[in-house]
């Protein structure tokens, strides 16, 4: 910038830059009741801003409805619903399913052992299940639904 180090150290040194001075913010007509505000939404978070004023006009505010919901904006009096930690989707029926695949060993059929597969498919909407054992994990087996291979 082209100054001297002592120029900007004095500006740096400044009321202005260390805070001092700054405004402080002026007492709300709606501080004197916000505690009875507090408790009232705590045990009531869904109560509005208008029923708020209401009761406690009747305490002895003579503010405005629109000072007290910036007020407890501001302090932030309401109690924030927890988020969630997944996003929960809402399919319609039958537009979505999830399968999957599982391994359950080996079993011995006539003299040879064969490996044995669960497929397992979950309607979304319904949570309604179908499940079958197969000898084959490919498209074929999921087609068949389960039922023996015509080949074999």
């Amino acid at each position: 910038m082209g100054l001297h180090p002592d120029t900007v150290a004095r500006a740096a040194g400044t009321e202005r830059f260390n805070g001092v001075g700054k405004r402080r913010s002026r007492q709300s007509l709606v501080d004197p009741y916000i505690d009875f505000i507090r408790q009232t939404l705590a045990q009531r978070p869904r109560l509005t801003g208008t029923r708020v004023h209401e009761m406690i006009v009747g305490r002895g505010y003579t503010g405005s409805v629109v000072q007290l919901r910036r007020r407890i904006r501001d302090l932030d009096l309401r109690r924030k619903p927890k988020a969630e930690a997944f996003f929960r989707l809402l399919p319609l029926p039958a537009e979505q399913g999830q399968v999957d695949w599982g391994y359950l060993g080996t079993v011995r059929v006539g003299s040879t052992t064969r490996r044995l597969w669960l497929f397992v498919m979950v309607l979304s909407w319904s949570w309604a299940h179908h499940v079958y054992f197969s000898f084959e994990q490919n498209a074929a087996a999921v087609a068949r639904g389960g039922g023996p291979d015509p080949g074999s």
